[in-house]
């Protein structure tokens, strides 16, 4: 069939716009897992740099607001980041991997039926 006779029904393209969104969906889900690493490892590096401080308080930056905090109550704050944002991350990967799976189900049934036709593959 060429790709002039193709008919597009509106469950094929209630497919496409699927797959789209969950495209965009997973692109965005990836720049958040990223986020996310970079503070997890900010987080590794600060609690390292801690240790060789030898002041009492340090600043700690919360929004756009720096705390004078003692070094124990940094390490406190930054365990229950650590696990807040290690909570998000998991969450999130489980997300990408739901999204993931559904793309790879939907790209099987468009290309099964549009074959060439149609260009699912991220450029």
């Amino acid at each position: 069939m060429s790709s002039s006779n193709l008919r597009v029904s509106k469950e094929d393209q209630a497919k496409i716009n699927k797959f789209a969104t969950g495209h965009a969906k997973s692109l965005a889900l990836k720049r958040e897992i990223e986020k996310l690493k970079t503070f997890l490892e900010n987080c590794k590096e600060a609690e390292e740099e801690i240790m060789i401080v030898d002041s009492e308080t340090i600043p700690y930056k919360v929004g756009n607001a720096f705390f004078e905090l003692t070094v124990d109550e940094i390490n406190d704050q930054l365990s229950k980041d650590f696990e807040n944002h290690t909570s998000k991350l998991l969450e999130k990967e489980s997300a990408l991997e739901k999204v993931t799976k559904e793309l790879e189900d939907l790209k099987k049934e468009l290309y099964a039926k549009f074959g060439k036709a149609i260009n699912l593959e991220a450029e």
